[in-house]
């Protein structure tokens, strides 16, 4: 219903609105700055992971005892998301890929929040990135566009 006191309050006029709208809702990122449910590509597999160096921006992790000052994202913390510490590769970042069945031993919500966190985060910092759910595989790829593909099979994504 819709309603109103405008303008003097001492009426209240209301309408019952009936519409065939239909909406889509991403899941919330969880409340963690680290990516979980990661699983190396195939190209990944055989390389290894990334080898830290000071040229390519890799993301984000949990901010540590000892890691330099230089390093700490001011502007997550400013956000609320609580200390993290910027990554950096020596070479071609790594390509990630968050996969559900990573997280098999979450409940269903909150493995689909993690994994909304990870695609969130890597979106923001310009990587790129995949998305596993199921038999279904979405990039590797970057962009908006990418960003919202993955949220979309997030939001529809059931268990089976």
């Amino acid at each position: 219903s819709l309603s109103t006191t405008f303008p003097l309050g001492l009426f209240r006029a209301w309408v019952w609105i009936e519409h065939d709208i239909v909406g889509l809702v991403w899941p919330r990122p969880a409340e963690m700055p680290a990516a979980t449910g990661r699983a190396p590509a195939a190209a990944d597999a055989a390389a290894g992971d990334y080898v830290e160096g000071d040229d390519d921006f890799a993301g984000l992790r949990a901010w540590r005892e000892g890691d330099p000052i230089r390093r700490v994202d001011w502007h997550a913390m400013a956000r609320g998301r609580g200390l993290l510490t910027k990554q950096f590769t020596a070479g071609p970042p790594a390509l990630d890929y968050y996969d559900i069945d990573a997280l098999a031993d979450l409940p269903l919500e909150e493995a689909l929040s993690r994994l909304t966190r990870s695609v969130v985060d890597a979106a923001a910092s310009g990587a790129s990135y995949g998305l596993r759910l199921g038999g279904q595989t979405w990039g590797p790829d970057s962009g908006a566009a990418h960003r919202e593909r993955c949220l979309t099979a997030l939001a529809l994504y059931e268990r089976g």
